[in-house]
This record gives structure tokens, C-alpha cells and sequence, in this order.
């Protein structure tokens, strides 16, 4: 601790200056007495100082997942709806909604023109629109959609699984 220190340097100090003579011997064994009571010091206060938190050991056991099913496969819309206009000789004037938002039945997708006239562009579903060609200025026929929506943005899939796993899989069931 400190006391061993302390002692170090002032055997170092008088050393430097001999002509102290029996100061610097006194002072030298003062330290050495000092250090050969520390040891037995710091004794007697480890017996004092509090004891540490409580610990407790468990024993680590192994575990598997048991509920685990591998599959491979690939992810479809459930029902996927094409939004076009019902006539041909229109242009686009507005795009309102790109690829990946969600939309509710009846919200304007887009703004056709004809020259003369606006007309909306709605989504007859709700769910996530995946595709989309409408860009302002192009035409929009009653042939080429400009949106594909994935109604109620649900998914199928269309996947292979081992045999071994086939009898914890049942239809509907919920992947987590």
C-alpha cells in the first residue's frame, strides 16, 4: 500500500544525500519497520471488509428447437388485382402512389386527362401496391395496367419441405 511506497522513496531520497548520515539511517529503518507492519495491517482488515454479492450456479443444459420446420421455396401474392382505366385516350397527369405503399379500397392511385376532363384512378382493394408503370405525361390505355395491387397484402408459399417435417405443418397455419 502506501506505507511500502513511502519507504521506497525515502530510501531512494537519502541515498542522494550522504552527508545526512544518521538521519538517513533512521529514516531508513523507520520505513522497514513500517513496511513489515503493513503486510500484517492489511491482515487484519481483510477480516473487516464486507463480503461480496451472493452468487448462484446453475447447471447449463442443451436444447433444441423442436417446432423448427426447414423449407424452401418461393413467396406469392395470394390474390394480386391489375388497376387500368376503362377506356383508351387518356393521359397520366398525377401519380398519387408507388410501389410499396399501402392503400385502402376506393383511394386515388392516379389523375387521367383526356384534354378536357380529370378522372381518378382508384384502388378497388386494400392491400400493397407491387408494381406500378404510371408516369405523368404517358398515355394510359384500357390495355396496360398501371398498378398491381397484392389485395389485403397477404402472401402464399409455395415451398418444399422434408417428409419428416410434413406432419407438424397444417393449412392456414402461421409462420413466425
Amino acid at each position: 500500500g502506501f506505507a511500502s511506497v513511502f519507504a521506497l522513496r525515502a530510501t531512494t531520497d537519502t541515498s542522494l544525500y550522504p552527508s545526512y548520515g544518521l538521519r538517513a539511517s533512521v529514516v531508513a529503518a523507520s520505513a522497514l519497520l513500517l513496511l513489515a507492519a503493513a503486510p500484517a495491517s492489511a491482515a487484519g482488515e481483510a477480516d473487516t471488509l464486507p463480503k461480496g454479492a451472493a452468487v448462484t450456479v446453475l447447471k447449463a443444459s442443451k436444447y433444441c428447437f423442436g417446432n423448427i420446420v426447414e423449407v424452401s421455396g418461393i413467396v406469392l401474392p395470394r390474390d394480386e388485382q391489375q388497376v387500368r382505366p376503362d377506356r383508351f385516350g387518356l393521359k397520366v397527369a398525377e401519380v398519387k402512389a408507388d410501389p410499396g405503399d399501402t392503400v385502402t379500397a376506393g383511394q386515388v392511385l392516379a389523375r387521367l386527362t383526356d384534354g378536357t376532363n380529370a378522372i381518378n384512378l382508384t384502388a378497388p382493394v386494400a392491400g400493397t401496391i407491387s408494381g406500378s408503370t404510371a408516369i405523368v405525361g404517358a398515355p394510359a390505355s384500357g390495355k396496360d395496367a398501371l398498378f398491381s395491387i397484392i389485395a389485403k397484402s397477404e402472401y402464399d408459399l409455395v415451398g418444399m419441405v422434408p417428409t419428416r417435417d410434413i406432419a407438424k405443418l397444417k393449412t392456414e397455419q402461421t409462420a413466425r
